[in-house]
């Protein structure tokens, strides 16, 4: 049988380091940052376009050179749900940015100075 409060413990630090984690990442931009929060030995996939990152120089170089780089300065987190098991973390959110601002995060389709939005889902295994 489980013991609760060990799992309740592990569910807490968990949420905390995902917390760190995305703050590191939406707020400070810092790429070193984020992966003080990852494991010895992190992956990392933006599924809809196939790129990413493995182990800690793959991560950092898709971090540092594409994924911070390309956010936009008034990206803001729009949480819908979060979901925390004993090993696995998954959140749903809507990203909201100003269209137009020259990131990759946009199809510069639109009208320039519009607010989009983009909703994303992300999870994290802690291993």
């Amino acid at each position: 049988m489980a013991n609760p409060t060990t799992d309740r413990a592990g569910q807490e630090l968990l949420l905390a380091v995902w917390q760190q984690h995305c703050y590191s990442e939406f707020v400070m931009k810092d790429a070193k940052a984020a992966l003080t929060t990852m494991s010895d030995n992190p992956h990392v996939l933006m599924v809809p376009i196939a790129i990413g990152g493995r182990g800690r120089d793959g991560v950092y170089n898709y971090y540092h050179d594409y994924f911070l780089a390309q956010l936009p300065a008034d990206i803001r987190l729009v949480p819908i749900s979060q979901v925390v098991g004993k090993d696995i973390l998954a959140e749903e959110a809507v990203y909201q940015f100003t269209h137009g601002l020259n990131h990759g995060l946009d199809d510069s389709r639109g009208a320039a100075d519009r607010q989009t939005r983009r909703g994303w889902c992300r999870r994290h295994h802690q291993i």
